[in-house]
């Protein structure tokens, strides 16, 4: 393991504290994110620190906790790559907050051949996830790996990331949320469900919108029935239908709007008053496989909760 001292810190002057670890000889598949002084106090250095890294892979580290792996054969010739802490980086949309610093991750001109691999630091909470920084703000990514420190994805190409949370105190369950019925006709057959107790009735809020989650389902005797309607509604109120669906489990056939080939063939409406009641009505055309179609008329009520997915772990990132 060398130690290199890296110098500057954000206004220029020298950083003693700030320090690089390289180690040239690290497994691929190993994080050396914890070296010597990776794990000072978080905000004490904010320098730029670099090291030349060759074919045969290393680690470069940042004092305040973020590092770079990169595998041996993943550079084709030895050049120079940093990491610098950012000072001002810019808020997320709600519900997300800022977890930790964010950093620049550069390498000019280097074509990584497999796959680096990231490391930020993070001052915990729930629903962790890295975002990447681009003209239009934070770009939510999959982790791979979250533990109580810190939260890494591997990429082909470098930038600036950070790590985000989302602070909103979600329900643990996604069954029986929200209430709400739906009275259909669907191939000239009446029929009637509710949300509780199988289904849920769910609002998404990432901030400028929602994404509305209706699903009425039935099981029993009777035999398994649920129908699934999807809808994004824009802060401006703007409904845009995502998926209308109907599936009977007595015969396993699920039948669907085809909204981007046949947009024509569906109408839908939805209001909401002050109290948070959802009324709709649908009058659509579901789609079974290439050729057979059947009318799906239906009107529904609904009250929603805020809800969530917690984030999926997603390592290997495709290159771009």
């Amino acid at each position: 393991m060398l130690l290199l001292s890296a110098c500057g810190d954000d206004d220029g002057a020298a950083t003693p504290d700030a320090s690089v670890a390289i180690d040239a000889g690290s497994d691929a598949g190993a994080s050396d994110a914890g070296g010597s002084d990776a794990g000072s106090d978080a905000g004490g250095c904010g320098a730029r620190v670099t090291a030349t890294i060759g074919p045969e892979g290393g680690t470069l580290a940042h004092c305040d906790g973020a590092s770079l792996v990169v595998p041996p054969g993943a550079m084709a010739s030895a050049a120079e790559l940093s990491i610098e802490r950012v000072a001002s980086p810019p808020a997320p949309l709600a519900p997300h907050v800022l977890a930790g610093p964010a950093f620049i991750f550069d390498a000019p001109g280097v074509l990584f051949s497999d796959s680096v691999t990231v490391v930020l630091p993070h001052d915990g909470g729930p629903r962790m996830e890295m975002a990447a920084q681009t003209d239009e703000g934070w770009l939510l990514l999959e982790s791979c790996e979250v533990t109580e420190t810190t939260i890494s994805q591997s990429f082909r190409a470098l930038g600036t990331f950070v790590a985000l949370h989302d602070p909103t105190p979600y329900p643990e369950r996604l069954t029986g949320l929200g209430e709400g019925r739906i009275d259909f006709t669907f191939g000239g057959i009446e029929d009637e469900i509710d949300v509780d107790p199988e289904g849920h009735a769910i609002d998404q809020d990432p901030g400028e919108g929602r994404t509305l989650t209706l699903l009425f389902r039935r099981s029993g005797d009777s035999g398994f029935v649920q129908v699934d309607l999807r809808f994004t509604i824009s802060a401006e109120g703007v409904v845009e239908p995502l998926q209308i669906q109907h599936y009977d489990g007595s015969v396993g056939e699920i039948w669907s709007a085809d909204i981007l080939a046949w947009p024509d063939d569906l109408d839908v409406t939805i209001t909401r008053d002050e109290a948070g009641v959802i009324e709709g009505t649908i009058d659509a055309t579901l789609h079974y496989g290439s050729e057979q179609t059947r009318p799906f008329t239906a009107t529904f009520t609904a009250r929603s909760e805020l809800y969530r997915y917690p984030p999926e772990r997603a390592c290997e990132l495709p290159e771009g």
